[in-house]
């Protein structure tokens, strides 16, 4: 559970921690204030309570130039290039970011629920297929890259969404100036009542018939408006992870084994719901011990001072609880209240409201998630011994068709699409990708495309049939080209149609009148604002809001092309206060200034943070990791 923020949030705590949130790598080393360690020893980075071993920074620079080198489309990048890069500086500094995350979470008591590392997990857009919906592969194929276990990653999750938790809560905390507020306010909370005569060039009637010559004259004037796109047919391939099950066999006696290392990481701990007072010396807690019931536990807390959100803790695992408090509460009964236990922060009373069992996972669903597991780590390496067999058997001179038949895959046929993927009824084909859409139309007929990567998988095609480019016959498009013929009339006429309407409103003709006249819509809108979500309106909300009030001041703004056109009219403003002669110049001097305070204010509020957690880099030990890197190729 997260608890507590909106205390927190006005508490010198969050002061500080609004400076760490502002870290970036030039505030960071730009600072200072880091203690070098003098003597060599394992220690190479020690941050408050916690340390980082020389082993450990190996490690992390390592795991930090391999994802390099995996960003850089795979280019292996050498230990001395990675240097160069300036690689282990950026490890050093996100392992004190981290252990400094890590103890104000642990200092107060943040963490997250398995619900919400499952929500974000399911709700990530790195583990989403096509669709929007949630892929194990996907997830699986992300542990095995990053070698990781499920429940590696749950405890980081737990984690970093904690400490998210509370920054986004910080975040939110900003400072503005009395006048700035005035001024803003002012701004965003102008309303205008308005008038708007909207006009299409489909509003003018157009009585001329077109001639037979005429519409012929059309057709052949504007025959690209009545082309056929180039159609082409193919034959698909599709290669994806999840094909491949079929070709992976799986131990048995394997699924056992790691059932069995596994089992315990399925099953789900006993949970209580805890509802929690905190006291900083054990008389008072003794005190209140004596008046406490399960009935008014909450109203008693509310009495001490005490927040809803600091009592309530929820539904809460063993290990969730800091290791003095767990025994004590997992002993108790429900209904209980436990005595006052004393920890390192001070001592907390508990009432057990209720209790949830110990889940079990089953044996048999077990299984079958570690065999969908191992699947999902071959699937790839599968995928790839797989795709070559395809290619090789191309490469031999091999039609689609047979490789297919050959290697037990699946080939479909595809209707004709154009360059776009659109069919003959204007549909969207979405098994093929615009990558292939281009290999497609650059080939003859009979040949086949390369590999071409597509989400987590590939496509492959043969090109079976071309359609060319052609124009539609005049029978068949007569009724467009008509209709093109009174369009075009109708564009040619409208500007000046737009202006007339418009010069009559600025002598003072009725919009109510012009709209009943001309069959256009009029929007009558009073006290629109800034923020209006009205679709006609919101494109011209800068325009409204600079005009005049007045019909003579009727604004008439054609769309490009000719497609329509609009005439804006502000009858009354509404402002809520007037603002003493601060201009926009004035406005933009505050806002420059208070930025640059806050920076100022948040690099001297982190240094003395960082000093106050005492932290040491070891230079002498960053100096033999350096040494032993250099040269390496």
């Amino acid at each position: 559970m997260i608890t507590f923020f909106n205390k927190l949030a006005n508490s010198w705590v969050a002061k500080v921690i609004l400076g760490i949130l502002a870290l970036s790598m030039m505030a960071f080393w730009g600072l200072g204030g880091l203690t070098n360690l003098s003597s060599y020893n394992n220690e190479a980075i020690s941050i408050g309570k916690t340390s980082v071993s020389t082993a450990e920074l190996n490690q992390a620079f390592d795991e930090e130039r391999k994802n390099l080198s995996r960003a850089l489309g795979g280019r292996y990048i050498s230990p001395a290039e990675a240097l160069n890069f300036g690689l282990l500086q950026k490890v050093i500094q996100d392992e004190i970011v981290k252990h400094v995350k890590y103890q104000i979470k642990e200092d107060l008591g943040l963490t997250a629920s398995n619900e919400a590392v499952q929500k974000y997990v399911e709700t990530n857009p790195l583990f989403k297929d096509a669709t929007g919906n949630f892929d194990k592969n996907l997830f699986y194929a992300f542990l095995t890259q990053k070698g990781m276990s499920e429940t590696s990653l749950a405890y980081q999750l737990k984690d970093e969404l904690a400490y998210n938790h509370l920054k986004d809560t910080l975040q939110a905390l900003t400072y503005s100036s009395k006048e700035l507020t005035k001024l803003a306010h002012v701004f965003s909370n102008e309303k205008r009542d308005i008038k708007a005569l909207f006009m299409k060039p489909s509003d003018i009637q157009i009585t001329e018939t077109a001639s037979q010559e005429d519409l012929k004259n059309y057709y052949e004037g504007y025959s690209e408006n009545f082309a056929k796109p180039e159609y082409r047919s193919i034959k698909l391939l599709t290669l994806t992870p999840d094909m491949m099950s079929d070709f992976i066999k799986i131990d048995e006696a394997e699924i056992n084994t790691l059932f069995e290392e596994q089992k315990d990481k399925y099953n789900k701990p006993e949970e209580r719901e805890l509802l929690q007072i905190f006291f900083k010396n054990e008389d008072e807690a003794t005190k209140s011990f004596s008046e406490l019931t399960a009935q008014n536990f909450e109203e008693k807390a509310l009495t001490l001072g005490q927040t809803k959100e600091a009592t309530y803790f929820g539904y809460t695992p063993k290990n969730q609880l800091m290791e003095a408090l767990q025994e004590p509460v997992f002993s108790a009964k429900k209904g209980d209240i436990t005595k006052p236990i004393a920890s390192e922060t001070g001592y907390h009373i508990f009432y057990i409201k209720d209790i949830k069992e110990a889940e079990i996972a089953d044996a048999n669903t077990v299984k079958e998630e570690i065999k969908k597991s191992l699947i999902a780590n071959l699937a790839y390496d599968k995928l790839t011994d797989i795709s070559r067999q395809v290619e090789d058997s191309l490469g031999a001179g091999t039609s689609l068709t047979e490789t297919a038949k050959t290697l037990n895959l699946k080939v479909v046929d595809v209707e004709p699409l154009d360059m776009s993927g659109l069919n003959q009824k204007g549909e969207k084909n979405t098994l093929v990708s615009s990558d292939l859409l281009q290999e497609i139309f650059i080939l003859k007929t009979g040949e086949t495309t390369a590999l071409i990567q597509h989400n987590n998988g590939y496509l492959i095609a043969e090109l079976t049939k071309i359609d060319p480019v052609g124009v539609k016959p005049f029978e068949e498009v007569k009724d467009d080209v008509d209709a093109l013929f009174k369009s075009e009339k109708q564009k040619e006429k409208f500007e000046e149609f737009a202006n007339n309407i418009h010069q009559k409103i600025q002598k003072g003709s009725s919009l109510e009148q012009i709209a009943q006249e001309t069959n256009t819509k009029l929007v009558d809108e009073k006290a629109l604002s800034r923020s209006t979500e009205n679709p006609l309106l919101k494109p011209h909300v800068n325009t409204l809001f600079a005009l005049d009030t007045g019909i003579e001041n009727a604004n008439l703004v054609i769309a490009p092309n000719q497609e329509g056109a609009v005439i804006l009219v502000v009858q009354a403003v509404h402002k809520p206060t007037t603002v003493d002669s601060k201009d926009a110049s004035l406005f933009a001097t505050q806002v420059r200034e208070e930025q640059a305070t806050a920076e100022i204010l948040n690099n001297a509020v982190f240094n003395d943070y960082m000093q106050k957690l005492d932290v040491k880099v070891n230079q002498k030990a960053v100096g033999q990791i350096m040494s032993l890197y250099q040269g390496q190729e």
